[in-house]
C-alpha cells in the first residue's frame, strides 16, 4: 500500500484548501487516486497529491495486522462489563431518595 498527502481546493475566492492522507494500491497512479476523488467529491476544484511515507500515527495500514488491535471476544468482553455498568448506574438513579 501507498500513502499519499493529498490538498483539495475547496474555494477559490478564499484559497480554502483541506489536507488529507490518502492510502491506495501501489499500483494507483496519482492520476487514478486524483480522477476517483474529483468524481465522487464534486466540490474539490483541484487536488494536489504527492506519495509520502506511512505516518507514524497510523498503527496498521489497510491489510495489515494491528498488534493492539482487540479480538472480538474481549470486545464482546468490555462491552458486557460496560452494559453492567450502566445499569447499576441506572438502579442507583432510581432508587435515589427512596427510603
Amino acid at each position: 500500500m501507498a500513502f499519499w498527502k493529498a490538498t483539495a481546493l475547496i474555494n477559490r475566492n478564499t484559497e480554502e484548501k483541506k489536507t488529507f492522507v490518502v492510502q491506495a494500491p501501489d499500483e494507483y497512479t496519482a492520476d487514478k487516486i486524483r480522477s476517483a476523488f474529483m468524481e465522487v467529491h464534486t466540490e474539490y476544484l483541484e487536488l494536489e497529491l504527492s506519495q509520502i511515507e506511512k505516518p507514524s500515527w497510523i498503527r496498521a495500514a489497510y491489510g495489515e495486522e494491528d498488534p493492539e488491535a482487540l479480538s472480538s471476544k474481549e470486545i464482546y468482553a468490555r462491552a458486557q462489563a460496560q452494559r453492567g455498568a450502566d445499569e447499576a448506574s441506572s438502579k442507583k438513579r432510581r432508587s435515589f431518595g427512596k427510603s
